[in-house]
């Protein structure tokens, strides 16, 4: 398997020891058919991997992911922003270390993990009939030139 594909299903992982649903998809959304609410999804984010040269023969690859929180919105202003908050906090908690373990074992090369939390709530959705609530973790790893 690919790291990429590695880190998003250890992220997945941790979440879910923290007693909350998680799946990894491509992209953040509820299948209305198959999931129940609320659901954490994994999935890579907007943007490709940074490739820096590093030293003494190796490659820094820094792979973006996005933690979102997916609440049935109900269209409401008012209701579950105290769980979506609290959910993006033990989050944010959980990968408020350097080398998470479950992380580390699943790519031995994670070096440093970067929290880069989006907006709290997604406005641009408030009006659609889900809350979403994003966290971005950056997991930095370095490769030998060449693999």
């Amino acid at each position: 398997m690919s790291t990429y594909y590695n880190l998003l299903n250890a992220v997945a992982s941790v979440v879910s020891g923290l007693t909350m649903p998680a799946a990894v998809r491509k992209l953040p959304a509820a299948e209305e058919a198959v999931d129940t609410l609320p659901l954490v999804c994994v999935v890579p984010q907007d943007r490709p991997e940074d490739v820096n040269p590093y030293a003494f023969g190796f490659t820094e690859v820094v792979y973006h992911v996005a933690v979102a929180v997916i609440r049935a919105g109900q269209h409401s202003l008012t209701t579950g922003l105290d769980v979506a908050l609290d959910w993006r906090d033990r989050i944010i908690g959980a990968f408020n270390q350097p080398r998470h373990p479950t992380v580390a074992a699943a790519v031995p090369s994670l070096y440093d993990t970067r929290i880069t939390p989006e907006m709290p709530v997604d406005r641009a959705a408030l009006n659609l009939n889900y809350d979403y609530a994003v966290v971005g973790l950056d997991f930095r790893t370095t490769r030998p030139l060449g693999s």
